[in-house]
């Protein structure tokens, strides 16, 4: 089975309908110790989500990096 990777967008998808599951943020949070006001943050996007976040959604982050292609040299022959 294929790894599925999510973008932040679809981490507060995630987020909001577990929320909405448990009855509200103050639900979700009270359920899994974590503040209402942090949930409101991370579904607003102005939070990252956390650890204890994630793994309350059933997630774990993982860091990717890219190597970015340097550009041509300008007049390069």
């Amino acid at each position: 089975m294929a790894d599925i990777y999510l973008e932040s967008e679809e981490v507060r998808r995630a987020l909001a309908v577990a929320c909405k599951r448990a009855g509200g943020t103050q639900a979700f949070g009270y359920e899994h110790g974590l503040l209402p006001m942090y949930l409101d943050g991370v579904l607003l996007g102005e939070r990252e989500a956390g650890d204890k976040l994630l793994a309350a959604l059933g997630l774990v982050r993982i860091t990717r990096y890219k190597r970015i292609t340097p550009k041509a040299k300008q007049g390069a022959a």
